[in-house]
């Protein structure tokens, strides 16, 4: 349809173009030529505006689709300051300090039924070990869960020397089952994050001591 049209106004477009072109070698149409070539000039935007129109079509339904993304999506966040760190003063001698990781909703629909698995290698068993450290919340779009990770006891300076091990947390329990813990000289935690709606979202975090203050990154 939108070729037809591009082809019929351009046919007029060059019919009044002629139109006009025949006209030099008469008198008497002075009044006439202006609007054969304001009609020309008309015809032959309208035929350009058909023919780029299926593609200013197609640009503005692919940006739509992109402004109205609501696929589910989850991400797992890990961060240096702000939300992502807690310190205590234990003691005089200790700060104890806590990583937290966030679960956010980067999506555009509402997720349900979440949960945080984390899997590490015990530094005391070397075996492996998998727990769930948060399940069965939700997120609204752009909300962001903190959860806590892992801490360690950080000696002041010119005091105790720091611990060996760093503590991984995990749900109350009531047997006697606690979570790993990692050496000071490094480990790895594996975090899967997971919803009713999205597809699971995985990030390996390395935690590790430096000059007895506690280090973290993706790994």
């Amino acid at each position: 349809m939108w070729a037809n049209t591009c082809w019929g106004f351009l046919s007029l477009a060059v019919a009044f173009a002629l139109a006009r072109l025949s006209m030099i070698w008469t008198v008497g149409h002075d009044e006439w030529g202006p609007r054969l070539i304001y009609a020309a000039i008309i015809c032959g935007v309208l035929s350009g505006i058909c023919f780029f129109w299926p593609f200013f079509k197609r640009i503005q339904s692919s940006s739509i689709k992109s402004t109205l993304r609501i696929e589910p999506e989850l991400c797992i966040v890990i961060g240096h300051d702000g939300h992502y760190v807690e310190t205590k003063n234990t003691d005089n001698d200790n700060v104890w300090r806590t990583v937290l990781i966030g679960v956010k909703n980067t999506g555009g629909t509402y997720l349900s039924n979440c949960e945080l698995n984390c899997k590490a290698i015990d530094r005391e068993t070397s075996a492996l070990q998998e727990w769930i450290r948060e399940g069965s919340f939700s997120l609204n779009v752009g909300e962001e869960k903190y959860i806590r990770l892992a801490s360690y006891n950080e000696p002041l300076p010119h005091h105790s020397t720091g611990r060996n091990w760093i503590k991984l947390h995990a749900q109350p329990s009531g047997n006697f089952w606690r979570p790993p813990t990692l050496s000071a000289d490094g480990g790895n935690v594996t975090l899967t994050a997971t919803s009713a709606e999205s597809r699971p979202c995985e990030v390996v975090c390395r935690l590790w001591v430096k000059d007895g203050k506690l280090c973290w990154d993706k790994a």
